[in-house]
């Protein structure tokens, strides 16, 4: 259906990701450069999704760029309206509250749920943060297509 376009291996040993996350499979050049991005599932079924903040992730002062934040909430609120069983889908809404710094090297993690979902659209929550503290949180719309 969609091409696999293929980390950068060495990005995802620099990543060293915490036990349990696997890469995701990437199906656009965009989300491979954005990327690596690693998912990890709890035996209930629940999913997390993470990335270690890379020097291509930051701005000049080492802090993670808003647009990696936006981006990476953007991924997460997809494939939370795509398991939902929306199918396809593009986004209509993204509005995002940068609440904390995320630093060269931490390590970032991002769920989202859906709050309600119509016949053709997807309405959702999403929350950004480390082991630490919180990053970014936000609503989202998706139409489904």
């Amino acid at each position: 259906m969609f091409p696999v376009i293929a980390y950068d291996p060495a990005e995802i040993d620099a990543s060293n990701a915490p036990s349990g996350y696997e890469p995701i499979t990437s199906h656009s050049a965009f989300g491979a450069r954005s990327g690596p991005i690693f998912e990890k599932f709890s035996e209930d079924g629940s999913w997390v999704r993470g990335f270690r903040v890379l020097e291509k992730h930051c701005n000049p002062m080492n802090i993670l760029h808003g647009g990696m934040t936006a981006t990476f909430a953007d991924i997460i609120v997809g494939t939370a309206t795509f398991r939902s069983g929306a199918g396809g889908c593009v986004t209509v809404s993204l509005n995002t509250n940068y609440v904390g710094a995320a630093k060269l090297g931490e390590w970032i993690m991002g769920h989202a749920s859906v709050v309600r979902k119509t016949k053709s659209m997807v309405f959702l929550n999403f929350d950004i943060y480390t082991d630490a503290r919180a990053v970014a949180s936000g609503t989202a719309i998706f139409k489904t297509i």
